[in-house]
């Protein structure tokens, strides 16, 4: 079980980055600041950004590409870390699928933008 949570922390730094990455290459900077979320009974530590006042196509980009670089990590995964590839890939899909209920202040979603 601590080895699933670790790569559930690994899959949401990933997002994170993508996040970062994203708005970077698209000239503008986005900055973090800890949050915190519930599922259900367990307290969830959240890294949570504001979106800077751009273009609503930029912004929509920049939120999406969370999962987007989520999920396309995954095959590079499986052909240079084999052996954590699985481990990734769970983590990734379980943190897309609980991602509604932990985030569900809408300030902070980025769910709004799909």
């Amino acid at each position: 079980m601590f080895y699933f949570l670790g790569f559930i922390i690994l899959a949401g730094l990933v997002h994170e980055a993508g996040h970062w990455i994203t708005a970077v290459l698209l000239g503008t900077s986005i900055k973090f600041e800890m949050f915190s979320s519930k599922l259900g009974p367990i307290t969830i530590p959240r890294l949570v950004w504001d979106m800077p006042d751009i273009k609503e196509w930029k912004q929509r980009f920049i939120a999406q590409s969370g999962f987007v670089v989520e999920f396309i990590l995954i095959p590079f995964v499986y052909v240079f870390i084999p052996n954590i590839a699985i481990w990734y890939t769970l983590a990734t899909i379980f943190h897309f699928m609980t991602y509604p209920w932990y985030s569900a202040d809408k300030a902070y979603t980025d769910f709004q933008w799909f």
